[in-house]
């Protein structure tokens, strides 16, 4: 389990190497 913050932050780290 992963707190909702650190997911969104992954995502958009995500979100930013792949844009």
């Amino acid at each position: 389990f992963m707190p909702i913050s650190v997911v969104v932050v992954s995502q958009m780290d995500f979100l930013k190497w792949c844009g």
